[in-house]
């Protein structure tokens, strides 16, 4: 994957870190959340997250995975 490949996904993976850290269990579950987001959408952010870190550390890449990192930085509004 070029250099810039890497970069968008180094990007992303710096975003997205901040919704890796679980939940406190002494707060509430509406406490735990970030800005309203449904577990369901926590665990979406987490595994892009790790699909972002492998982007960054990868030395072999498949055909799919230039259009899955397109498909993530639309998601994320990252175009």
């Amino acid at each position: 994957m070029p250099a810039d490949r890497r970069r968008h996904a180094a990007a992303l993976a710096a975003y997205l870190a901040q919704f890796t850290r679980a939940p406190d269990p002494g707060k509430s579950p509406a406490e735990g959340r970030y800005a309203g987001l449904k577990p369901e959408d926590l665990d979406r952010y987490r595994e892009d997250y790790r699909q972002a870190l492998t982007w960054v550390h990868a030395s072999n890449f498949t055909d799919e995975d230039p259009r899955a990192l397109y498909a993530m930085r639309r998601r994320y509004t990252f175009q």
